[in-house]
């Protein structure tokens, strides 16, 4: 994936926060709350968003929660954004395949655009 350096000033840490949809743990509110937080600070639109998630981090990470032994203490930011930037994006199948295994994140997904839209 060919991003400009400005782009991925502004998508890694919205790739790192991103990433933790996809630890093999429940998540607390404070993790929604940062996840939320660096969405605002992206300046991106929930669109926006959302297509980063499904096309850069999603094809990632998914893999983390088909795993027995997941990651659950939080991915290493070096590998998640080097993963992102060497993963071509997802052909038609792949994307259709993605939004098949979105149900594993929806819940969270759902609790973070909660966070986005109320007073943080």
């Amino acid at each position: 994936m060919n991003i400009e350096t400005k782009t991925l000033n502004i998508r890694k840490p919205l790739w790192i926060a991103l990433s933790d949809l996809f630890l093999d743990t429940e998540l607390k509110d404070y993790n929604y709350l940062h996840i939320a937080k660096e969405m605002k600070a992206s300046g991106y639109s929930l669109d926006e968003i959302e297509e980063v998630l499904m096309l850069e981090v999603f094809p990632v990470c998914i893999a983390n929660l088909h795993s027995v032994a997941g990651e659950w203490a939080g991915f290493d930011e070096k590998w998640v954004c080097d993963s992102i930037t060497a993963t071509k994006r997802p052909n038609r199948f792949r994307r259709w395949m993605n939004r098949r295994s979105f149900y594993l994140i929806k819940d969270d997904w759902q609790k973070v655009v909660v966070k986005v839209f109320s007073s943080l």
